[in-house]
Protein backbone atom coordinates (compact mmCIF):
# COMPACT_ATOMS: atom_id res chain seq x y z
CA UNK A 1 0.00 0.00 0.00
CA UNK A 2 2.80 2.40 0.84
CA UNK A 3 4.60 1.50 -2.36
CA UNK A 4 1.47 2.26 -4.37
CA UNK A 5 1.07 5.74 -2.75
CA UNK A 6 4.73 6.46 -3.42
CA UNK A 7 4.33 5.58 -7.11
CA UNK A 8 1.32 7.86 -7.48
CA UNK A 9 3.20 10.74 -5.83
CA UNK A 10 6.25 10.31 -8.06
CA UNK A 11 4.06 10.23 -11.17
CA UNK A 12 2.41 13.54 -10.15
CA UNK A 13 5.78 15.20 -9.54
CA UNK A 14 7.07 14.07 -12.95
CA UNK A 15 3.96 15.43 -14.66
CA UNK A 16 4.40 18.76 -12.87
CA UNK A 17 8.04 18.96 -13.95
CA UNK A 18 7.10 18.11 -17.53
CA UNK A 19 4.48 20.87 -17.67
CA UNK A 20 6.91 23.37 -16.11
CA UNK A 21 9.59 22.42 -18.64
CA UNK A 22 7.10 22.82 -21.52
CA UNK A 23 6.02 26.26 -20.34
CA UNK A 24 9.64 27.36 -20.05
CA UNK A 25 10.41 26.16 -23.57
CA UNK A 26 7.31 27.91 -24.95
CA UNK A 27 8.17 31.23 -23.27
CA UNK A 28 11.75 30.92 -24.52
CA UNK A 29 10.48 30.39 -28.05
CA UNK A 30 8.33 33.49 -27.82
CA UNK A 31 11.26 35.71 -26.84
CA UNK A 32 13.00 36.92 -29.99
CA UNK A 33 16.66 37.68 -29.91
CA UNK A 34 17.32 41.38 -29.55
CA UNK A 35 19.36 43.07 -32.23
CA UNK A 36 20.72 46.60 -32.35
CA UNK A 37 18.93 48.60 -35.06
CA UNK A 38 20.44 51.87 -36.21
CA UNK A 39 17.92 54.76 -36.40
CA UNK A 40 17.19 56.22 -39.84
CA UNK A 41 19.02 59.41 -40.70
CA UNK A 42 17.41 62.79 -40.10
CA UNK A 43 17.12 63.39 -43.84
CA UNK A 44 14.75 60.43 -44.09
CA UNK A 45 12.38 62.03 -41.58
CA UNK A 46 12.46 65.31 -43.52
CA UNK A 47 11.78 63.55 -46.82
CA UNK A 48 8.92 61.52 -45.33
CA UNK A 49 7.37 64.62 -43.82
CA UNK A 50 7.54 66.40 -47.18
CA UNK A 51 5.92 63.47 -48.97
CA UNK A 52 3.14 63.11 -46.43
CA UNK A 53 -0.26 64.44 -47.55
CA UNK A 54 -2.06 67.20 -45.74
CA UNK A 55 -3.85 66.35 -42.53
CA UNK A 56 -7.16 67.72 -43.80
CA UNK A 57 -9.23 65.06 -45.61
CA UNK A 58 -9.87 65.51 -49.29
CA UNK A 59 -13.16 63.58 -49.36
CA UNK A 60 -16.17 65.34 -50.86
CA UNK A 61 -13.78 67.88 -52.37
CA UNK A 62 -12.75 66.62 -55.82
CA UNK A 63 -10.94 69.80 -56.82
CA UNK A 64 -8.53 69.60 -53.86
CA UNK A 65 -5.20 67.86 -54.33
CA UNK A 66 -2.44 67.39 -51.78
CA UNK A 67 1.05 67.66 -53.23
CA UNK A 68 4.55 68.22 -51.93
CA UNK A 69 5.62 71.82 -52.40
CA UNK A 70 8.69 73.80 -51.53
CA UNK A 71 8.74 77.22 -49.97
CA UNK A 72 8.99 80.02 -52.49
CA UNK A 73 12.20 81.98 -52.38
CA UNK A 74 11.95 85.65 -51.52
CA UNK A 75 14.27 86.35 -54.45
CA UNK A 76 12.11 84.57 -57.02
CA UNK A 77 10.30 87.77 -58.04
CA UNK A 78 13.36 90.03 -58.14
CA UNK A 79 13.44 92.33 -61.16
CA UNK A 80 16.34 91.48 -63.50
CA UNK A 81 17.74 95.01 -63.37
CA UNK A 82 18.13 94.78 -59.57
CA UNK A 83 19.29 91.15 -59.33
CA UNK A 84 22.51 90.65 -57.39
CA UNK A 85 22.78 94.24 -56.20
CA UNK A 86 23.79 95.03 -52.65
CA UNK A 87 21.84 97.58 -50.58
CA UNK A 88 24.48 100.23 -51.17
CA UNK A 89 24.08 99.84 -54.94
CA UNK A 90 20.28 99.97 -55.05
CA UNK A 91 20.08 103.74 -54.72
CA UNK A 92 22.37 104.30 -57.69
CA UNK A 93 20.54 101.73 -59.81
CA UNK A 94 17.16 103.24 -58.95
CA UNK A 95 18.32 106.76 -59.79
CA UNK A 96 19.66 105.49 -63.10
CA UNK A 97 16.37 103.75 -63.96
CA UNK A 98 14.11 106.58 -62.73
CA UNK A 99 16.05 109.86 -62.84
CA UNK A 100 14.52 112.63 -60.76
CA UNK A 101 11.77 110.47 -59.23
CA UNK A 102 13.09 110.56 -55.66
CA UNK A 103 13.42 114.33 -55.79
CA UNK A 104 9.87 114.62 -57.17
CA UNK A 105 8.52 112.42 -54.36
CA UNK A 106 10.32 114.52 -51.76
CA UNK A 107 8.90 117.72 -53.23
CA UNK A 108 5.39 116.25 -53.35
CA UNK A 109 5.66 115.15 -49.71
CA UNK A 110 6.63 118.67 -48.68
CA UNK A 111 3.85 120.36 -50.66
CA UNK A 112 0.94 117.95 -50.17
CA UNK A 113 -2.20 119.41 -48.58
CA UNK A 114 -5.52 117.88 -47.48
CA UNK A 115 -7.28 119.31 -50.52
CA UNK A 116 -4.86 117.71 -53.00
CA UNK A 117 -3.74 114.59 -51.12
CA UNK A 118 -6.36 112.22 -52.58
CA UNK A 119 -5.72 113.32 -56.15
CA UNK A 120 -1.94 113.01 -55.68
CA UNK A 121 -2.19 109.49 -54.23
CA UNK A 122 -4.43 108.31 -57.07
CA UNK A 123 -2.02 109.72 -59.62
CA UNK A 124 0.97 108.05 -57.97
CA UNK A 125 -0.79 104.68 -57.90
CA UNK A 126 -1.51 104.96 -61.62
CA UNK A 127 1.88 106.33 -62.76
CA UNK A 128 4.48 104.90 -60.37
CA UNK A 129 4.63 101.35 -61.81
CA UNK A 130 7.03 99.74 -62.56
CA UNK A 131 8.82 101.58 -59.75
CA UNK A 132 5.93 100.59 -57.48
CA UNK A 133 6.01 96.88 -58.37
CA UNK A 134 9.71 96.09 -58.94
CA UNK A 135 11.16 93.81 -56.26
CA UNK A 136 14.79 93.89 -55.10
CA UNK A 137 16.84 91.11 -53.44
CA UNK A 138 15.28 90.41 -50.08
CA UNK A 139 11.68 90.65 -51.23
CA UNK A 140 11.09 94.37 -50.68
CA UNK A 141 9.67 96.78 -53.22
CA UNK A 142 12.36 99.05 -54.62
CA UNK A 143 10.59 102.13 -53.25
CA UNK A 144 10.73 100.50 -49.82
CA UNK A 145 14.38 99.49 -50.10
CA UNK A 146 15.80 102.87 -51.12
CA UNK A 147 16.59 105.30 -48.32
CA UNK A 148 14.29 108.19 -49.21
CA UNK A 149 11.42 106.36 -50.81
CA UNK A 150 7.68 106.56 -50.46
CA UNK A 151 7.42 106.55 -46.66
CA UNK A 152 7.69 110.35 -46.07
CA UNK A 153 4.91 110.99 -48.58
CA UNK A 154 2.65 108.36 -47.01
CA UNK A 155 3.24 109.76 -43.53
CA UNK A 156 2.38 113.26 -44.74
CA UNK A 157 -0.78 111.96 -46.45
CA UNK A 158 -1.80 110.22 -43.23
CA UNK A 159 -1.41 113.52 -41.40
CA UNK A 160 -3.66 115.17 -44.01
CA UNK A 161 -6.28 112.44 -43.49
CA UNK A 162 -6.27 113.00 -39.74
CA UNK A 163 -6.34 116.78 -40.19
CA UNK A 164 -9.41 116.54 -42.44
CA UNK A 165 -11.12 114.38 -39.84
CA UNK A 166 -10.32 116.87 -37.08
CA UNK A 167 -11.66 119.71 -39.22
CA UNK A 168 -14.97 117.87 -39.71
CA UNK A 169 -14.56 117.17 -43.44
CA UNK A 170 -15.54 113.50 -43.23
CA UNK A 171 -15.85 112.93 -46.97
CA UNK A 172 -12.37 114.28 -47.67
CA UNK A 173 -10.87 112.24 -44.84
CA UNK A 174 -12.49 109.05 -46.15
CA UNK A 175 -11.31 109.74 -49.71
CA UNK A 176 -7.72 110.29 -48.57
CA UNK A 177 -7.82 107.17 -46.39
CA UNK A 178 -9.07 104.92 -49.19
CA UNK A 179 -6.47 106.26 -51.63
CA UNK A 180 -3.73 105.83 -49.03
CA UNK A 181 -4.68 102.23 -48.25
CA UNK A 182 -4.94 101.40 -51.95
CA UNK A 183 -1.43 102.74 -52.59
CA UNK A 184 0.08 101.08 -49.51
CA UNK A 185 -1.44 97.71 -50.41
CA UNK A 186 0.49 97.74 -53.71
CA UNK A 187 3.86 97.60 -51.93
CA UNK A 188 5.80 94.36 -51.42
CA UNK A 189 7.75 93.52 -48.26
CA UNK A 190 10.25 90.78 -47.56
CA UNK A 191 10.34 90.93 -43.76
CA UNK A 192 8.59 92.48 -40.81
CA UNK A 193 11.32 95.02 -40.13
CA UNK A 194 10.89 96.71 -43.50
CA UNK A 195 7.08 96.58 -43.25
CA UNK A 196 6.84 97.98 -39.70
CA UNK A 197 6.75 101.73 -40.54
CA UNK A 198 4.28 101.15 -43.37
CA UNK A 199 2.11 99.02 -41.09
CA UNK A 200 2.05 101.91 -38.61
CA UNK A 201 0.91 104.26 -41.40
CA UNK A 202 -1.81 101.80 -42.44
CA UNK A 203 -3.00 101.46 -38.83
CA UNK A 204 -3.33 105.23 -38.43
CA UNK A 205 -5.18 105.41 -41.73
CA UNK A 206 -7.60 102.66 -40.68
CA UNK A 207 -8.32 104.42 -37.40
CA UNK A 208 -9.09 107.65 -39.24
CA UNK A 209 -11.35 105.81 -41.69
CA UNK A 210 -13.21 104.10 -38.85
CA UNK A 211 -13.78 107.41 -37.10
CA UNK A 212 -14.97 109.03 -40.33
CA UNK A 213 -17.48 106.27 -41.08
CA UNK A 214 -18.66 106.09 -37.47
CA UNK A 215 -19.35 109.82 -37.55
CA UNK A 216 -21.48 109.55 -40.69
CA UNK A 217 -19.21 109.65 -43.75
CA UNK A 218 -21.09 108.23 -46.75
CA UNK A 219 -20.04 104.78 -47.95
CA UNK A 220 -20.81 103.78 -51.52
CA UNK A 221 -20.69 100.27 -52.90
CA UNK A 222 -17.61 101.14 -54.95
CA UNK A 223 -15.86 102.35 -51.79
CA UNK A 224 -16.61 99.12 -49.91
CA UNK A 225 -15.32 96.99 -52.79
CA UNK A 226 -12.16 99.10 -53.05
CA UNK A 227 -11.38 98.73 -49.35
CA UNK A 228 -12.00 94.97 -49.46
CA UNK A 229 -9.78 94.55 -52.53
CA UNK A 230 -7.00 96.68 -51.04
CA UNK A 231 -6.90 94.56 -47.89
CA UNK A 232 -6.95 91.36 -49.95
CA UNK A 233 -3.99 92.23 -52.16
CA UNK A 234 -1.86 93.76 -49.39
CA UNK A 235 1.31 92.08 -48.20
CA UNK A 236 0.94 89.51 -45.39
CA UNK A 237 3.39 91.58 -43.35
CA UNK A 238 0.85 94.41 -43.17
CA UNK A 239 -2.01 92.09 -42.12
CA UNK A 240 -4.76 94.43 -43.24
CA UNK A 241 -8.33 93.40 -42.48
CA UNK A 242 -11.45 95.17 -43.77
CA UNK A 243 -12.74 96.32 -40.39
CA UNK A 244 -13.76 99.98 -40.32
CA UNK A 245 -16.36 100.08 -37.56
CA UNK A 246 -19.84 98.68 -36.95
CA UNK A 247 -21.56 101.20 -39.19
CA UNK A 248 -19.36 100.32 -42.16
CA UNK A 249 -19.80 96.60 -41.46
CA UNK A 250 -23.58 96.97 -41.38
CA UNK A 251 -23.51 98.89 -44.65
CA UNK A 252 -21.45 96.15 -46.32
CA UNK A 253 -23.87 93.48 -45.04
CA UNK A 254 -26.70 95.49 -46.56
CA UNK A 255 -24.88 95.60 -49.90
CA UNK A 256 -24.41 91.83 -49.80
CA UNK A 257 -28.07 91.23 -48.95
CA UNK A 258 -29.15 93.50 -51.80
CA UNK A 259 -26.88 91.68 -54.23
CA UNK A 260 -24.85 94.77 -55.23
CA UNK A 261 -25.89 97.11 -58.01
CA UNK A 262 -23.76 95.53 -60.75
CA UNK A 263 -22.34 92.10 -61.41
CA UNK A 264 -18.78 93.45 -61.63
CA UNK A 265 -18.93 94.84 -58.09
CA UNK A 266 -20.37 91.56 -56.81
CA UNK A 267 -17.62 89.52 -58.48
CA UNK A 268 -14.83 91.83 -57.28
CA UNK A 269 -16.09 91.70 -53.70
CA UNK A 270 -16.40 87.90 -53.86
CA UNK A 271 -12.82 87.63 -55.12
CA UNK A 272 -11.49 89.82 -52.32
CA UNK A 273 -13.58 88.15 -49.61
CA UNK A 274 -12.54 84.64 -50.71
CA UNK A 275 -8.89 85.69 -50.69
CA UNK A 276 -9.15 87.11 -47.17
CA UNK A 277 -10.94 84.03 -45.83
CA UNK A 278 -8.48 81.70 -47.54
CA UNK A 279 -5.53 83.52 -45.96
CA UNK A 280 -7.08 83.39 -42.50
CA UNK A 281 -7.66 87.13 -42.11
CA UNK A 282 -11.44 86.72 -41.78
CA UNK A 283 -13.53 84.16 -39.95
CA UNK A 284 -15.19 81.40 -41.94
CA UNK A 285 -18.91 82.21 -42.05
CA UNK A 286 -20.59 79.83 -44.47
CA UNK A 287 -23.93 81.65 -44.49
CA UNK A 288 -22.23 84.88 -45.56
CA UNK A 289 -20.33 83.10 -48.33
CA UNK A 290 -23.53 81.55 -49.69
CA UNK A 291 -25.34 84.91 -49.60
CA UNK A 292 -22.40 86.58 -51.33
CA UNK A 293 -22.16 84.11 -54.20
CA UNK A 294 -25.91 83.82 -54.67
CA UNK A 295 -26.17 87.60 -54.82
CA UNK A 296 -23.54 87.69 -57.55
CA UNK A 297 -25.31 84.95 -59.50
CA UNK A 298 -28.49 87.03 -59.68
CA UNK A 299 -26.76 89.31 -62.19
CA UNK A 300 -26.36 88.45 -65.90
CA UNK A 301 -22.66 87.65 -65.62
CA UNK A 302 -20.41 87.50 -68.65
CA UNK A 303 -18.09 84.60 -69.45
CA UNK A 304 -15.13 86.33 -67.81
CA UNK A 305 -17.12 87.25 -64.69
CA UNK A 306 -18.52 83.73 -64.21
CA UNK A 307 -15.02 82.29 -64.59
CA UNK A 308 -13.65 84.71 -62.01
CA UNK A 309 -16.47 83.80 -59.64
CA UNK A 310 -15.68 80.10 -60.05
CA UNK A 311 -12.01 80.81 -59.33
CA UNK A 312 -13.01 82.77 -56.22
CA UNK A 313 -14.99 79.79 -54.96
CA UNK A 314 -11.91 77.59 -55.36
CA UNK A 315 -9.88 79.94 -53.14
CA UNK A 316 -12.07 79.23 -50.11
CA UNK A 317 -10.47 77.11 -47.36
CA UNK A 318 -10.66 73.39 -48.00
CA UNK A 319 -12.61 72.69 -44.81
CA UNK A 320 -15.25 75.23 -45.84
CA UNK A 321 -15.52 73.68 -49.29
CA UNK A 322 -15.93 70.25 -47.73
CA UNK A 323 -18.73 71.52 -45.49
CA UNK A 324 -20.45 73.27 -48.40
CA UNK A 325 -20.13 70.12 -50.50
CA UNK A 326 -21.71 67.98 -47.77
CA UNK A 327 -24.58 70.45 -47.46
CA UNK A 328 -25.08 70.36 -51.23
CA UNK A 329 -25.27 66.55 -51.17
CA UNK A 330 -28.00 66.57 -48.55
CA UNK A 331 -29.82 69.57 -50.10
CA UNK A 332 -29.39 69.40 -53.90
CA UNK A 333 -31.68 72.39 -54.42
CA UNK A 334 -29.21 74.61 -52.53
CA UNK A 335 -26.19 73.52 -54.59
CA UNK A 336 -25.14 76.97 -55.77
CA UNK A 337 -21.77 75.65 -56.92
CA UNK A 338 -23.39 73.35 -59.47
CA UNK A 339 -25.63 76.20 -60.58
CA UNK A 340 -22.58 78.45 -61.02
CA UNK A 341 -20.81 75.79 -63.05
CA UNK A 342 -23.89 75.44 -65.24
CA UNK A 343 -24.03 79.20 -65.74
CA UNK A 344 -20.36 79.25 -66.75
CA UNK A 345 -20.89 76.36 -69.20
CA UNK A 346 -23.84 78.22 -70.73
CA UNK A 347 -21.73 81.36 -71.16
CA UNK A 348 -19.02 79.29 -72.82
CA UNK A 349 -21.55 77.83 -75.25
CA UNK A 350 -22.90 81.28 -76.06
CA UNK A 351 -19.36 82.55 -76.69
CA UNK A 352 -18.66 79.65 -79.04
CA UNK A 353 -21.86 80.29 -80.99
CA UNK A 354 -21.06 84.00 -81.21
CA UNK A 355 -17.55 83.24 -82.47
CA UNK A 356 -18.93 80.86 -85.11
CA UNK A 357 -21.46 83.46 -86.26
CA UNK A 358 -18.73 86.10 -86.47
CA UNK A 359 -16.59 83.75 -88.56
CA UNK A 360 -19.46 83.13 -90.97
CA UNK A 361 -20.04 86.87 -91.30
CA UNK A 362 -16.34 87.41 -91.96
CA UNK A 363 -16.40 84.78 -94.71
CA UNK A 364 -19.50 86.36 -96.22
CA UNK A 365 -17.87 89.79 -96.18
CA UNK A 366 -14.82 88.39 -97.96
CA UNK A 367 -17.03 86.95 -100.72
CA UNK A 368 -16.51 83.30 -99.86
CA UNK A 369 -19.16 80.57 -99.72
CA UNK A 370 -21.52 80.86 -96.81
CA UNK A 371 -23.45 78.01 -95.35
CA UNK A 372 -23.13 74.79 -93.47
CA UNK A 373 -21.45 71.71 -94.97
CA UNK A 374 -23.88 69.19 -96.48
CA UNK A 375 -25.13 66.56 -94.11
CA UNK A 376 -24.43 62.90 -94.93
CA UNK A 377 -27.42 60.66 -94.19
CA UNK A 378 -26.94 58.17 -91.44
CA UNK A 379 -25.77 54.78 -92.68
CA UNK A 380 -24.39 56.10 -95.98
CA UNK A 381 -20.86 56.93 -97.02
CA UNK A 382 -19.65 60.06 -98.75
CA UNK A 383 -19.05 59.63 -102.47
CA UNK A 384 -15.42 59.56 -103.55
CA UNK A 385 -14.30 61.00 -106.88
Amino acid sequence: MQARCLAVRLAGESATCSSTRALALESKARVKPTRAVSPPPAAAFVAARRRAPLALPAAYCPEFRAAAVTAASCDAAVAPKYAGLRPAQLDQAFRFEHPGLLEALAGAAAAVAPASACRLLRRLEAELPPALTDVVPGGDCVLVAVASGLLPLLERATHCCEASLAAGDLQQSADIGRALLSLTSSLAFGCGESAAPYAAVATRCKQALKSAYDRGAPLRQEDAVELEAACARSSPWLWLTPWFGHRCCAAVDGFIAAGWCTGELAVRFAEAYSCLVGRGRLQQVEAKVVRLFRGAMRHPLSLDQSGRLLAAAQRLPVEMRISLGLHARSHPCDDWQAQLQGMHALRQREAELAAAAAARRAVAGAGGPVGKPPLVPAGSRAATP
